[in-house]
């Protein structure tokens, strides 16, 4: 089911080698090789951008250049530090890359089968060495217990890489409190990577609904709460882009998305019974215990930092149970300290 020709192939590796080695270093091109008045080391020149005839008019005229500028500026004259930063990452290819080339119908699906068959052999080169022998064969957990053999497809095992991959960093997101703010399929890693996190913000007082972007306000589509929902979105796109590329069927569509729900609970009720010091998940404790934070808007970081103080013992009065809490549990009237004075001695219960 290899859908790339060698040409195909060849254009996507010839462009990232024209990326790897271009340079501003004396190109023949740029010599008359008849001119027989320059020497030896013309060749070696390194040229500025005057040199190349460069119009460099626009960079001249930029506010705060020393050559036209000599308006004083506060920070000129304090000498401060500054820096530049710089993403990196194993690959900035995005699910919205297949996507939008899936979305332009056939034109484009060769594109997208050519970023396929790229993305595998060069960041996945373990399913593009896959042997047979190693029998990856699955059921889909449908009624007519359909199998899915992702050794006979490459595609299909590196599907099911990518959306096991975002099923954990989402996982991992909820877990510590991270909220995207803007988790559309162009800022999705095939990698499964957390990248293009511009109006991100962690959780302080624990709000379901937050949202670090203000522009998502209206409708909170990418709140803290929607994320693995918008996860399994996100995922469906890509499937649906492969699959318009006839790259992979149906059934392996389905069993993707599946694995994405099985492969995020089983990371999440792994972090969160970590936080939590649990011997196993206790889906009810947990509820609980989200539910009351969400009601008294408790710190999400400092109120797991403190909950390691909570003392357990039949010598700890009712009243002192939550009182290692009360830096977080902030104006609190009656009725909510007996809600977590409750839960308190049930987490005692589980963990001794």
């Amino acid at each position: 089911m290899d859908s790339s020709s060698p040409e195909a192939i060849a254009s996507v590796d010839s462009l990232t080698d024209n990326f790897k080695n271009q340079s501003l270093g004396a190109d023949d091109s740029l010599h008359d090789k008849n001119d027989h008045s320059s020497n030896n080391n013309t060749s070696k020149d390194k040229y500025t951008l005057e040199d190349l005839n460069w119009d460099h008019s626009f960079v001249t005229e930029l506010p705060g250049d020393p050559r036209t500028d000599n308006i004083p500026r506060q920070w000129q004259s304090k000498g401060r530090t500054w820096c530049n930063c710089c993403r990196v990452a194993q690959s900035f290819l995005r699910f919205g890359s297949y996507q939008i080339h899936a979305s332009r119908g056939k034109e484009d699906l060769d594109i997208v089968c050519a970023l396929a068959d790229y993305a595998i052999r060069r960041h996945f080169p373990h399913i593009e060495n896959m042997s047979k022998s190693e029998s990856l064969s699955f059921s889909t957990g449908n009624q007519d217990h359909s199998v899915v053999d992702l050794t006979s497809n490459k595609y299909a095992a590196w599907t099911v890489e990518a959306a096991e991959r975002i099923a954990s960093l989402v996982a991992s997101w909820q877990g510590f409190g991270f909220t995207h703010g803007v988790l559309n399929t162009d800022n999705m890693s095939i990698w499964g990577l957390t990248i293009d996190y511009g109006p991100f913000g962690f959780l302080d007082a624990f709000d379901p609904s937050y949202t670090p972007n203000t522009t998502d306000l209206p409708g909170r589509r990418y709140c803290f709460a929607n994320q693995p929902d918008i996860g399994l979105w996100n995922i469906a796109q890509f499937t649906a882009s492969l699959s318009g590329a006839q790259l992979i069927d149906d059934k392996e569509v389905n069993y993707a998305t599946e694995r994405y729900g099985t492969k995020f609970m089983d990371e999440y009720q792994a972090i969160m019974t970590r936080k939590l010091g649990l011997p196993k998940y206790n889906k009810q404790l947990i509820s609980k215990l989200l539910n009351n934070m969400a009601v008294d808007k408790d710190d999400y970081t400092n109120f797991f930092w403190l909950l390691s103080n909570i003392k357990a013992g039949p010598n700890i009065l009712e009243d002192e149970l939550i009182v290692p809490l009360k830096a977080v549990l902030l104006d609190i009237g009656k009725e909510r300290k007996e809600a977590w004075t409750n839960w308190v001695q049930s987490y005692e219960q589980e963990v001794q």
